[in-house]
């Protein structure tokens, strides 16, 4: 007679399972080796090197302490460093605006140059630091879309008719000649 204990339901349960696990469940055999070209980081972050493209391209113009902020990125190694530090999450917005500031002292405390500094990582952090947007095929249909029926509506709106215009100008006219101030009527 069979002996169904629970230590044999055990067994055949981790039996069943380890199949499972070895065998795959969906298994077609087209998976092919998943770790070719190494594990990847679906979670990579933006690059730095992109973080400051991105500063050099919309922020060198701006001034810190009187100097252009792309010069000192450069050869500053105090505010490459902040910045470094800003894109690293070290330090805070506010922490990186006061450093600065230390630094480099100036009237409008670089809040247009930090600022900017600030509004590229904001930047960075949601489109990986491109310098360009990648495009997007939807948003050109729908701009193709968009600019044919400005054209198809263009096209359908008819003519004013001159005269018509015309005449209702010259009986505008002939009130206001005849009848004086506006609202004047009786």
């Amino acid at each position: 007679m069979l002996d169904f204990s629970p230590a044999r339901y055990r067994t055949a349960a981790c039996l069943v399972g380890s199949l499972l696990l070895v065998g795959g469940c969906a298994s077609d055999g087209n998976m092919g080796n998943t770790f070719t070209g190494g594990i990847q980081n679906p979670f990579q972050g933006p690059s730095e090197s992109g973080f400051f493209a991105l500063v050099r391209k919309n922020c060198a113009s701006y001034s810190i302490g009187g100097q252009p902020l792309g010069t000192l990125i450069e050869r500053d190694s105090k505010v490459k460093d902040l910045t470094e530090k800003l894109y690293r999450g070290d330090i805070s917005n506010d922490e990186y605006v006061n450093m600065v500031l230390q630094h480099h002292p100036s009237d409008d405390a670089n809040i247009p140059a930090t600022g900017c500094v600030i509004d590229q990582l904001t930047a960075c952090q949601s489109s990986r630091c491109q310098l360009t947007p990648s495009k997007s095929p939807e948003l050109d249909k729908a701009a193709d879309t968009v600019a044919a029926e400005q054209l198809a509506t263009a096209a359908e709106t008819p003519a004013a008719e001159r005269s018509a215009v015309d005449s209702m100008m010259e009986n505008a006219d002939k009130e206001s000649n005849a009848g004086g101030a506006l609202g004047s009527q009786p």
